[in-house]
């Protein structure tokens, strides 16, 4: 659902000193960086950061459980003690690969889990990136609960672009959770 009345609040607060939305692109191994002043903190609620695309049609001739997304952005967002905040991540659920559709429910309740977000001491830590980067979404957001006052840097890569450059566009809000 669109809130009509904060999307236009937002817009009409987007000023040269204090961006809230972007639009820009990007091509295969490029990233681009923008700092966020957080100036009321933990008082003006949750910080919020969505990055989003539109992704060229990908192939209808992959199995059920390869991702489909073509051009593949990701996005972590820098808080000022230097701890990265990623995306929201929803893992897939499983599916048989040699019958998805016998008929038979292939998921089982406890296969169905919450979206997950992760915090790393450190910005697209190798050893944390599988679990940090969104390989299938073309939306990702970025929820920090408790702000603290300060620059945040917000990291936008192009993972992996093959038809590119990719449009992106970039909302930033808080105080809306």
């Amino acid at each position: 659902l669109l809130d009509a009345w904060a999307a236009l609040t937002l817009v009409e607060a987007d000023t040269p000193s204090a961006a809230k939305w972007r639009e820009e692109d990007l091509g295969h191994g490029e990233e681009h960086l923008y700092a966020i002043p957080v100036v009321d903190g933990i008082d003006a609620g949750p910080l919020v950061v969505t990055v989003v695309w539109d992704d060229v049609a990908g192939s209808s001739k992959l199995a059920l459980t390869e991702p489909v997304l073509v051009n593949d952005l990701d996005a972590v967002l820098v808080a000022p003690d230097g701890s990265a905040h990623g995306p929201w991540i929803l893992d897939p659920l499983p599916f048989d690969e040699d019958d998805p559709w016998d008929g038979i429910e292939p998921i089982a309740p406890e296969d169905v889990v919450p979206a997950r977000r992760c915090t790393a001491n450190e910005p697209w830590d190798p050893d944390l990136a599988d679990e940090c980067e969104d390989h299938r979404n073309n939306v990702e957001q970025i929820v920090v609960d408790q702000p603290v006052e300060g620059w945040y840097l917000l990291r936008i890569r192009a993972f992996v672009v093959p038809d590119g450059p990719q449009p992106y566009s970039v909302v930033v809000a808080q105080g809306c959770g």
